[in-house]
């Protein structure tokens, strides 16, 4: 990635930066009455950031989060199966159009959604395309050139049931803009009166710094007008434009949000991102000769440094 600076023609030297007022659009959404908390505490971390903004979407509006940001409740968006002329009727389908009207809009509006959590129910709706709720509606028309990080939020016996495995699989393989962080995970003690539920998650300050991380891109972008006299080669061609590298460490923060190991492999950048099981560092089968070369021949591509 190179960055171009543009060059005047003016004979005094110095920089002018110009910082890009752009802050990251953040959407936090969470379901389930009882899951709230962490979304609210998401965003009450993030309030005090001055390059994020950020609007919710949440089953039960609290206080908390409805005085730090825009909230907005997620409702049901389902017509009525006979649509009647009566006033109630009327009012109700053009609530659902004005809720659709938001959702579009948010879609538009955001750069990144963090679903901390989605329940198990709206997981498997997300995935066979229902758009029955506002967070559904949004879900279904996301762009998927812009990220979700996914924290799913179920029971430990859900999360280890064989439907949840098989959806987390696709959702890995397939579905490339969700980015699926740790499950938030619960279970009741062996108080046989009153169960308390106990809830566990630790991956609360990766989710931080991730979106931290991206909002700090987010301000990378400055307009640079490079008023200066060169001497040399420079001032006879003032219209050229300078060719400036990103340097190494902003490169590991763009490839660990966008985990793409390949893409670092052909770069020769560092980073956090797990080697993909195709890419693996032996053929499998070291006995059949074919699979060997284009294992290696894969590899040579992957690696050549070549301007191609």
């Amino acid at each position: 990635m190179l960055l171009h600076l543009r060059r005047s023609n003016s004979s005094s030297s110095s920089l002018h930066f110009k910082p890009r007022d752009r802050k990251l659009r953040l959407l936090v959404a969470a379901t389930g009455p009882r899951d709230t908390s962490w979304a609210s505490a998401l965003v009450v971390r993030l309030s005090k950031n001055p390059g994020i903004e950020m609007r919710a979407i949440v089953d039960d509006v609290i206080p908390r989060l409805s005085q730090t940001i825009i909230v907005m409740q997620n409702r049901p968006m389902v017509a009525p199966l006979v649509a009647g002329a009566d006033a109630e009727s009327k009012s109700e389908m053009d609530d659902i159009e004005f809720y659709r009207q938001q959702a579009f809009g948010l879609v538009e509006w955001a750069d990144l959604m963090v679903l901390v959590p989605i329940d198990a129910d709206n997981l498997a709706k997300m995935m066979a395309g229902i758009a029955d709720t506002l967070l559904l509606e949004v879900l279904r028309g996301w762009d998927s050139a812009k990220k979700i990080l996914l924290v799913p939020g179920m029971s430990t016996h859900m999360w280890e049931n064989p439907v949840t495995k098989r959806q987390m699989s696709k959702i890995h393989r397939k579905w490339h803009w969700l980015r699926p962080m740790p499950p938030i995970l619960w279970h009741y003690d062996d108080n046989p009166k009153t169960p308390k539920r106990i809830v566990n998650w630790s991956a609360f300050n990766d989710i931080l710094s991730i979106i931290k991380n991206q909002a700090d891109l987010m301000g990378l972008g400055r307009d640079v007008d490079v008023v200066s006299h060169l001497s040399g080669n420079l001032t006879a061609s003032p219209n050229r434009p300078i060719h400036s590298k990103l340097p190494p460490e902003i490169w590991t923060i763009i490839l660990d949000f966008t985990q793409d190991w390949e893409l670092a492999q052909a770069l020769g950048v560092y980073t956090n991102a797990v080697m993909p099981h195709p890419w693996a560092l032996t053929p499998k089968d070291p006995r059949d000769p074919i699979q060997v070369y284009a294992h290696e021949l894969e590899w040579l591509v992957l690696t050549c440094n070549s301007p191609a």
